[in-house]
């Protein structure tokens, strides 16, 4: 029997370690153990902390799944009985017998997700297995040589780090040698080396850049940052010059990158590609024929709409044709005030045509009139021309009298140099003392 023991733990040290070397899931467990002879069923726990000669055990429990782990161990100890009424072991510190045990058990694990979040640093387990054992030197002879164990077992681990636990675990062992009870504390090591130097989640052996924290999907590299500016050359519009925007320069700090301003040295807007626009007219300034003031033509302001930008339209407040200057087409009938004999007096008829012209003159602001004065050839000469510019002079008083502006209206007196018609009839002469009201643009 002691020749198979010893094949037996041969082959589970083969397995835990060929375990410990092909998983990432396996740790090394070691606990102080108190071994009392007598089972649940027959003792009480009242010699759980009466402890004349400690054993120990070693093992390794390996991930199974959410739920259940394996584990194999060596218990190597003696077995104290405290209380035994058919033997005095007074003299042998209480020890009823050796043990050297070699168990397998499933473990089954209360947080894993269902029952407790499988995150949560306390694991509380139920154990359960079988074994064999040797016992020898015991104080009742029946009791010595081989024998098969299946111990159950409930317990309780907490997680201080990645790599250790530490373990409390109450088990019965039932055997048809031996049967006993087993109070254990101690702690287990992750046998995989989970050194994550920087600390970006990726342990050191899978890690290509160790010392450096880098995401995983670079297998722990940080992306290469060749300019140095922060961003990520994978996600730098100018990998190899340092740059704020989209890791590329805006020398004119306008939020536009220098490779896409049309003008880099000055700061302007997004939607002119760079360039100011100092009228907001959104026409930019090195485009805009009048920078200063906003405008709709080349950035020019054409006030009356006629498609002559105000600064070259002579009547930029009206409406009018490129032919005019800007200025609106006027056609107006040609007015001729008529006076009497050698007077140079306004009559009614006159003053009614006058209004007329001095209303239309205020509308229209675009225009100036010339006041040309006539006569006929009756009397002198100089006299005559003296006269003429009297009319036009009292036509031109009556038109500023009505709110036309002085310098709207010119004064020329003609004297009888230009008859309108022949001064030898008395119809004639009248044709001829005149005054005739003329468009000057």
């Amino acid at each position: 029997m002691n020749r198979i023991l010893i094949i037996l733990t041969f082959l589970f040290i083969s397995f835990t370690t060929k375990a410990q070397f092909e998983s990432d899931k396996a740790w090394l467990v070691i606990t102080a153990d108190n071994n009392q002879y007598g089972s649940f069923f027959k003792k009480s726990f009242d010699d759980a902390l009466r402890i004349k000669k400690p054993s120990f055990s070693i093992g390794i429990e390996h991930y199974l799944s959410k739920s259940f782990n394996f584990s194999g161990k060596i218990a190597v100890g003696k077995i104290t009985d405290h209380n035994n009424g058919l033997l005095d072991l007074s003299n042998m510190n209480n020890i009823r017998v050796n043990i050297a045990a070699l168990e397998a058990t499933a473990i089954f694990k209360l947080n894993n997700g269902f029952i407790l979040p499988t995150k949560s640093k306390l694991t509380p387990f139920i154990e359960a297995g079988f074994g064999i054992a040797n016992f020898n030197e015991a104080a009742v002879e029946k009791e010595s040589g081989a024998g098969v164990v299946f111990p159950l077992a409930a317990g309780l681990k907490y997680r201080f780090t990645k790599n250790m636990q530490f373990m409390v675990k109450v088990a019965n062992i039932e055997s048809n040698k031996v049967s006993h009870r087993r109070f254990s504390a101690g702690f287990s090591f992750s046998l995989k080396n989970n050194t994550d130097t920087d600390k970006d989640g990726i342990i050191d052996k899978e890690d290509a850049c160790p010392s450096v924290y880098g995401p995983m999907e670079n297998q722990g590299c940080p992306y290469e940052d060749t300019d140095k500016d922060g961003v990520e050359d994978r996600f730098d519009a100018c990998p190899l010059i340092a740059g704020t925007i989209n890791g590329c320069p805006d020398m004119d700090g306008d939020k536009v990158p220098d490779k896409d301003d049309n003008c880099p040295m000055l700061a302007g807007k997004i939607e002119m590609e760079g360039c100011p626009d100092t009228d907001g007219d959104g026409v930019k300034d090195s485009e805009d024929a009048c920078p200063n003031i906003a405008g709709t033509i080349n950035g020019c302001p054409d006030t009356d709409k006629d498609g002559l930008i105000d600064k070259l339209d002579k009547c930029p407040n009206n409406a009018g044709s490129l032919e005019e200057g800007g200025c609106p087409e006027i056609k107006l009938p040609l007015y001729q005030v008529y006076f009497d004999f050698n007077k140079a007096e306004i009559n009614m008829p006159t003053q009614a045509k006058l209004d007329e012209l001095a209303e239309l003159m205020s509308e229209l602001k675009i225009f100036k009139v010339a006041i040309h004065g006539h006569t006929d050839n009756i009397g002198q000469q100089d006299k005559n021309y003296a006269l003429s510019q009297k009319r036009a002079e009292a036509v031109r008083d009556y038109l500023l009298s009505k709110g036309v502006d002085v310098s709207r209206a010119i004064v020329i007196g003609y004297g009888e140099e230009k008859a309108l018609a022949s001064n030898i009839t008395k119809d004639g002469r009248a044709l001829n003392r005149r005054v005739e009201i003329k468009i000057k643009k």
